[in-house]
């Protein structure tokens, strides 16, 4: 599981440092999801499902998805707050994109299609925008 989680973390790194602002870069984040072949065991299995499986019968296993849960989850609110999100409010969307990202992989890979993380992607960025609003940040944080 280690080699997995640093995986996850250069994979991560690459996608949140393709663009400076955070908006530019869920985007990329969402439009790599979209791009994944559902049906190629090589492209992974969404976290969600190793962490359902094993849980409860390895606690070695259940640590690893924990710790690999908090590192998506640090990488994304770490993006936000670089693009003058409060850090509540970068974690609290960064948990749930984490969420979305994770069941949308167990509904993409059941339907064998990219189509949950399109959907996804345009609710997302919408709710991202939304939430910049009501923020009221100072520097808009993406050029879209």
């Amino acid at each position: 599981m280690f080699r997995a989680t640093e995986g996850m973390r250069q994979e991560m790194d690459n996608l949140l440092s393709a663009h400076d602002n955070v908006i530019d870069a869920i985007d990329h984040l969402f439009e790599f999801y979209e791009e994944i072949d559902v049906k190629a065991e090589s492209d992974g299995i969404p976290l969600a499902l190793i962490a359902m499986e094993t849980a409860l019968i390895s606690e070695r296993i259940r640590i690893a998805c924990r710790d690999a849960y908090t590192l998506f989850i640090s990488m994304l609110a770490d993006k936000f707050v670089a693009s003058n999100w409060p850090r509540q409010a970068a974690d609290e969307i960064s948990s749930l994109i984490f969420a979305i990202i994770q069941g949308n992989g167990i509904a993409a890979m059941t339907q064998l299609s990219n189509e949950p993380f399109k959907l996804a992607h345009k609710q997302v960025m919408e709710i991202i925008r939304n939430k910049e609003k009501e923020l009221d940040l100072d520097e808009p944080t993406g050029a879209n």
